[in-house]
């Protein structure tokens, strides 16, 4: 379960990356063109709907892992958090 969680992480990771470095260049070109707003816009792209879908099943599935350490030591020592 760590293995898929950490390659999950990755994709995110990487995709993000990679989505931010394209809107960077594309702005710079415009900065160079002298269309600074039009530079903001494109900075200020939303990220795509696979994005926030993957982002959410990161959040889920760390909520999840949470949980599951807490009954674990909920066991173990009778502490609740």
């Amino acid at each position: 379960m760590n293995y898929v969680f950490s390659a999950q992480c990755d994709k995110f990771v990487r995709d993000r990356r990679i989505f931010e470095l394209a809107l960077i260049e594309t702005a710079k070109a415009e900065i160079k063109d002298g269309n600074v707003e039009r530079a903001k816009e494109i900075l200020g792209t939303d990220f795509s709907d696979e994005n926030k879908r993957l982002r959410a099943e990161l959040f889920d599935f760390a909520d999840f892992g949470l949980q599951k350490i807490n009954q674990l030591f909920e066991i173990k020592t009778g502490l609740c958090f």
